[in-house]
């Protein structure tokens, strides 16, 4: 009895060893994916292209002149420094009927190192640059590069925000070129779901220009219609 009871203790212990080794954010996944968004559900063969990093006085606006060029409304997830460098950039994007969201003040590289105060005055940052420039508000929000933890999550639902992933990046080492960027989107997307490029800051930021482009030539062409954000999530609400 008494080396069952050791064993018992043993494994009590390892256990609690694994719970101060292991982070967080992996003990507790999928209460975390539950509170995240990748698509949306919907019966519609709609998609929503979304466009991280901007507002870039070069890509930004040609990605409009394109989206309006195919009648097209998009969701802009811009950075707080850029807005307050290109403020004429982020007025026209709404002044042209297209979603914008929070994509934090600075876009530290790992925001989830940073303590919960940290990140929710980024997203107030944010918010101040937004109503100082439009006057508009936005609950959207995308986390820098996609790095997620609970103190992210706690801040932005603090915030009133809703946190927006994506269904599949263009962007990617596979596909160093435009045409394979389309190809990676066209063969990993389907009916409410969110494509991710970006509008700035990288100098290659020409390729998702081309990109978009194609991708919405393609998934045209084969009956799927573009939405912005804030639409899709209706409609996704509308078929529950």
């Amino acid at each position: 009895m008494r080396f069952k009871g050791f064993w018992f203790a043993l494994c009590g212990i390892s256990i609690m060893l694994l719970w101060l080794v292991i982070p967080n954010d992996s003990l507790s996944t999928p209460y975390f994916e539950s509170r995240l968004i990748y698509e949306i559900e919907t019966k519609e063969k709609v998609v929503a292209i979304t466009f991280d990093d901007g507002p870039h006085p070069t890509y930004t606006p040609a990605l409009l002149d394109i989206l309006d060029k195919y009648d097209i409304k998009a969701s802009f997830f811009m950075i707080g420094t850029q807005m307050d460098k290109y403020p004429e950039i982020v007025r026209d994007v709404l002044k042209r009927g297209h979603a914008v969201g929070n994509h934090s003040y600075h876009h530290y590289g790992n925001l989830k190192e940073k303590e919960e105060a940290v990140i929710l005055s980024e997203l107030k940052q944010w918010d101040q640059t937004m109503d100082k420039i439009s006057g508009q508000k936005t609950d959207l929000f995308r986390p820098p590069r996609g790095f997620i933890g609970g103190d992210i999550l706690t801040a932005a639902e603090k915030n009133g925000n809703t946190t927006i992933m994506w269904t599949i990046c263009g962007d990617n080492k596979n596909a160093p070129t435009p045409e394979l960027m389309a190809r990676r989107v066209e063969e990993n997307i389907g009916p409410g779901g969110i494509i991710l490029l970006h509008d700035g800051v990288s100098k290659t930021r020409w390729m998702d220009v081309k990109a978009s482009e194609l991708i919405i030539k393609s998934l045209t062409a084969k009956g799927y219609r573009f939405v912005s954000l804030p639409e899709l999530m209706t409609m996704g609400a509308k078929d529950q």
